[in-house]
């Protein structure tokens, strides 16, 4: 199913989809300016809370990305396009059976980063930002599905492990950083 799945989905592919999930997944051109303006942002809305919660975004990126390398080690589940990459459509210049460095898909590191990242800035500052980042995480899940990077269950459990990761990180931050509960008690009296 995880296989019938993704090829029903690479059957959507077109120049604007390649285009469009290929930016989705880059690091540089999205990822990183994402970053920047939601730190941007946090500090427009929340001042030096804002600048102070920033950082501690930070480690919550480093702690989900390490944690997927570790557990892609257990698991040990190749990649479609290492595994299935001759059923594949590859966007423009993108070579078949280009993975990569890691070869192991399981569990998909991009899933862990952004859901991981959303389940925190969510459960702190209860602003609907969070939704919105929510739905960039599930398009950017998507994406690693439509270029064959990862199996939909790959991307599945790396979403689960995020969620569970934001909501630790940020019950833990939200238990220690007092400035980080009047953050998310001054968005609920807004509403």
């Amino acid at each position: 199913m995880d296989r019938a799945i993704l090829l029903a989905i690479q059957d959507s592919a077109n120049p604007f989809l390649d285009r469009l999930f290929w930016w989705l997944s880059d690091q540089l051109t999205f990822a990183f300016p994402l970053l920047i303006l939601l730190a941007c942002l946090a500090v427009f809305r929340y001042r030096l809370n804002g600048l102070k919660a920033w950082g501690l975004i930070i480690p919550l990126i480093i702690l989900a990305d390490m944690s997927g390398r570790e557990i892609k080690s257990l698991f040990q589940h190749p990649r479609p396009c290492q595994e299935i990459y001759q059923q594949l459509h590859f966007p423009d210049g993108q070579q078949p059976h280009a993975c990569g460095k890691e070869l192991n898909g399981m569990p998909s590191n991009h899933a862990i980063n952004y859901f991981a990242v959303s389940m925190a800035i969510f459960l702190i500052t209860r602003h609907p930002i969070g939704l919105f980042l929510f739905g960039i995480s599930i398009a950017v899940g998507v994406s690693r599905i439509y270029l064959g990077k990862h199996y939909p269950s790959q991307v599945f459990l790396g979403s689960v492990i995020g969620l569970l990761i934001g909501w630790g990180y940020a019950w833990l931050c939200l238990r220690y950083f007092e400035f980080l509960r009047t953050m998310g008690a001054n968005q609920h009296h807004k509403q």
